[in-house]
């Protein structure tokens, strides 16, 4: 548990991180205005990823106890490190956005394409 607790943490920060750069970038930079609507979006995506990847994260423990319980061959070993890549491939997409952002104020640039998300 503590792992999953752990990978939680480290997927909220990347994913609050890449916001918060966002959120500067676009209404500084861009000088984009942001919506209620846009806020309250990006609240509910944190929130079904976070609930998301926990849920799996747990059912992909779960499964194999149960099924080693019910006498049926197993061969799938979900193990701490396998949950921590379900929050870590997710956690570093989302870091990699930030540092992008975080470039890009440095160098107050706007980016070649259209970046309306935060």
């Amino acid at each position: 548990m503590y792992v999953l607790l752990m990978s939680i943490i480290i997927f909220t920060l990347c994913y609050i991180s890449n916001f918060s750069f966002g959120l500067y970038y676009n209404t500084k930079i861009l000088s984009q205005k942001i919506s209620k609507t846009k806020l309250k979006n990006m609240g509910l995506k944190l929130l079904s990823f976070t609930v998301g990847l926990t849920c799996l994260s747990v059912a992909s423990y779960l499964i194999p106890n149960i099924l080693t319980k019910l006498n049926l061959s197993v061969t799938i070993d979900i193990t701490n490190k396998s949950i921590a890549i379900l929050f870590g491939s997710t956690s570093v997409f989302y870091a990699s956005q930030a540092l992008v952002k975080l470039k890009n104020i440095l160098l107050k640039k706007e980016s070649d394409k259209n970046d309306s998300t935060l």
